[in-house]
Order: structure tokens, then C-alpha cells, then sequence
């Protein structure tokens, strides 16, 4: 879907994979369905932004990661607890 979507967009990569495989740098670094904690070391490495979807018990322990300067959290709102969670330099 995600490859679909952009297809039109010449500066989008869609990467289906392992975080820790890739060997880019990026701008902007979106993630769903991973524990984003222990891989923020690795993506501060490999981008100068990040845009997280992760749930509510969450937010507290990456938003503390003084690798990111974090904005407030988002409630989404599909879901009781889905929250996005935006960082940058």
C-alpha cells in the first residue's frame, strides 16, 4: 500500500524491512509496529526526524530519549490508545 501511495512522489522510499538493514541516510523516519526504544540510537544515526505511531503506555519512556527534540504527543483517532509521537533536531 505505502509503495502504491507514493509512487508518485520522487522523494519517498518505502522500505519494507528491518530498521537495522538499512545503510541510508533519511530526513524523516516513520515507524509502526516495532519497540521503538532501543532503536532510537539507530535512527538518530540515520535521520534528522521521526515520526512514531506507538501506543499510549509508551509516550512517556521515548519522549524522556534526549536524542529527539519531542513535540507533543497526538491522540489519533482510531483507537483508544494509538498516539503519534513526533521528534526532531
Amino acid at each position: 500500500f505505502l509503495k502504491e501511495v507514493a509512487r508518485p512522489c520522487p522523494n519517498v522510499t518505502v522500505f519494507h524491512g528491518r530498521f537495522e538493514d538499512l545503510d541510508r541516510h533519511f530526513d524523516w523516519t516513520t515507524l509502526r509496529a516495532v519497540a521503538p526504544g532501543r532503536l532510537l540510537p539507530q535512527i538518530r544515526t540515520k535521520s534528522r526526524h521521526v515520526a512514531l505511531l506507538i501506543g499510549e503506555d509508551k509516550v512517556q519512556q521515548l519522549a524522556r530519549s534526549p536524542l529527539f527534540s519531542w513535540q507533543p504527543p497526538l491522540r489519533l483517532p482510531w483507537g483508544r490508545s494509538r498516539m503519534l509521537l513526533i521528534g526532531g533536531e
